[in-house]
């Protein structure tokens, strides 16, 4: 009698077989073969620690089960089931108050099975519970039945072993979910990266345009031209519309007739445009202009 309620729960299609489960408040494995191509469904139940006392018609001792179940048709589900009784639902869905351990209770929503046996219902987001009784030694549910109160089962769900019904271990999902997130930490490095040089080539080409202005801007005319090359430096310091605030020469060239050059050209320059990429206007510039001869 042991497997009883194992074997006949799933050899059904829609696992709708008001059998009792008889067995011990831990986990128990089953695997059955399904339709005529006997494809394979594993399933892991255990039973509550305590049984509930229901009034007429269902009176007498009443366990609920836990299942956990892969199916070929069907994927993976987790079901409540109550040896009888009935647990309000309707046509479409009602909620169950689940707690793990000492976190805090929050409803779950629950289905009815496709023969609307309301002694077995489906858990929506069944993955997520299974997570959390991975991780947990109790848990709680908290259901409305018929011509009752509503009623607590608790599980001791320690010991659940998923690969029994082809899932992953607690092991393969810690190092999957590390993964997966050094994966997206990766990307987000990666992106970053890609923006910053991005940015930077755009500040390059804003700095060499600014630049080429400036450049055409410098009259050479008093210009003593038999030198080389010589090179300035400034820090523009601009207001939010992009005229000048102050012009500072922080680097000479040598040559002061170029210098004051370039220092009318930068005044003729403004006032400057916005960045493309930013959108904004910077609030100093650290320009270096050069002259070739």
């Amino acid at each position: 009698m042991r497997r009883c309620f194992m074997r006949l729960y799933f050899l059904a299609l829609y696992s709708c077989l008001a059998i009792p489960f008889e067995a011990t408040a831990a986990w128990e494995y089953e695997s059955f073969k399904m339709g005529i191509d006997e494809e394979i469904a594993k399933a892991a139940g255990v039973r509550s620690i305590n049984s509930l006392s229901l009034d007429f018609p269902y009176q007498g001792e009443t366990f609920g089960h836990l299942v956990l179940r892969t199916h070929p048709e069907s994927g993976f589900n987790l079901m409540i089931i109550l040896d009888r009784g009935q647990i309000l639902c309707g046509i479409d869905s009602c909620e169950m108050r689940i707690k793990f351990d000492n976190e805090p209770s929050y409803s779950a929503e629950l289905s009815p099975s496709d023969s609307y046996d309301n002694h077995l219902l489906f858990a929506s987001q069944p993955e997520a519970l299974e997570e959390k009784i991975l991780r947990s030694k109790l848990m709680k549910i908290e259901l409305k039945l018929f011509q009752s109160a509503a009623k607590i089962l608790e599980f001791d769900v320690s010991g659940l072993d998923p690969t029994k019904i082809e899932r992953p271990s607690l092991k393969a999902r810690q190092a999957e979910e590390a993964a997966r997130q050094r994966a997206e930490q990766e990307l987000l490095v990666e992106q970053h990266k890609r923006a910053q040089e991005k940015l930077a080539a755009a500040e390059a080409e804003y700095f060499k345009k600014i630049v080429a202005r400036i450049q055409a801007n410098t009259s050479l005319a008093d210009f003593n031209t038999t030198v080389g090359s010589l090179t300035s430096e400034y820090l523009v310091e601009l207001l939010p519309n992009g005229s000048i605030k102050n012009v500072q020469l922080t680097k000479p060239s040598g040559n002061s007739t170029y210098d004051q050059a370039v220092h009318t050209a930068i005044h003729a320059s403004a006032p400057f445009e916005a960045n493309s990429t930013t959108g904004k206007i910077p609030a100093s510039l650290q320009i270096t202009i050069k002259l070739k001869r």
